[in-house]
């Protein structure tokens, strides 16, 4: 009879499989959450640990998801801590270096005319007279320069930061040097894990693959010039000079009056208090 199945003996299937029944069935089915067909016969995997793995999983929580998870239980659970915290770290710096008076000298409400002699300032033996600012109508102390940018005079002017649209003055060159650190820390460690994870992790989706491909060449290609800046502005501080006496070589052939020693330096750029004069 047609509709009769074929008696079929089950020592020949094998332990794994258990045979359906037999009819003609497409020769392009493939195997589906362990379903195999193969030209006239379907069968099911008895043993469930032969299931074809399925990745809607991975596919459903997004390559972002399961890269942090896989580093996460493979790495260290400093992973999401270390990033967190620098991140944390650069949006703290860049608030408070943006919205920081960076030691902007108020301007002079009477038009002086300069004619009187400049008063001098004595710094560790050194007379220094201060300049008359024929714009802002005020004496300029000692490393105080007038930014063109902002059309201000401000204290110890580093540099005015077209990024950050910014001077970068006395008040807040400490928040702009920890910035630079963090920003540097954070993208160098970023960079780390992207490729410990493409190294280790072999059985990651292609999708995951080339996604964390990309954030790793953007991570080092914005490392790079970050921590040359970083490195630079180390060098200058160790050195007690800023950006403008670096470029126009003022103490090349004299001595720095305001050079307090390497550790002095950093002592009181990152936790001493900074006056006005």
């Amino acid at each position: 009879m047609d509709g009769c199945q074929d008696e079929t003996d089950s020592s020949n299937t094998g332990p794994d499989l258990l045979v359906l029944y037999s009819q003609r069935v497409p020769q392009s089915s493939s195997i589906i959450f362990g379903v195999q067909s193969t030209g006239r016969e379907i069968a099911i995997w008895k043993n469930r640990s032969q299931e074809a793995p399925s990745t809607k999983k991975q596919l459903k929580s997004g390559p972002d998801a399961t890269r942090c998870i896989w580093l996460l239980k493979n790495v260290t659970v400093a992973v999401p801590i270390l990033q967190s915290l620098f991140l944390i770290f650069s949006v703290i710096s860049y608030v408070l270096c943006l919205r920081m008076n960076p030691g902007i000298i108020s301007r002079d409400p009477e038009d002086g005319s300069g004619i009187l002699d400049a008063p001098e300032v004595i710094m560790n033996g050194i007379i220094f007279t201060n300049k008359w600012c024929h714009i802002c109508k005020v004496y300029r102390p000692p490393r105080c320069r007038h930014c063109y940018s902002c059309d201000v005079c401000v204290e110890d002017l580093d540099h005015h930061c077209f990024f950050l649209n910014k001077c970068i003055g006395k008040r807040n060159y400490r928040f702009f040097y920890i910035l630079l650190f963090s920003l540097t820390i954070y993208f160098l460690l970023m960079f780390s894990f992207c490729i410990i994870f493409l190294l280790k992790n072999s059985n990651a989706i292609f999708l995951t693959k080339i996604t964390t491909f990309i954030i790793a060449t953007f991570s080092f290609l914005a490392s790079l010039p970050l921590f040359l800046f970083f490195a630079f502005h180390t060098y200058l501080i160790a050195a007690g000079i800023n950006t403008y006496e670096q470029i126009m070589r003022t103490y090349k052939n004299a001595q720095n009056p305001f050079d307090k020693g390497c550790y002095g330096n950093f002592t009181v750029l990152l936790f001493g208090h900074q006056p006005s004069w």
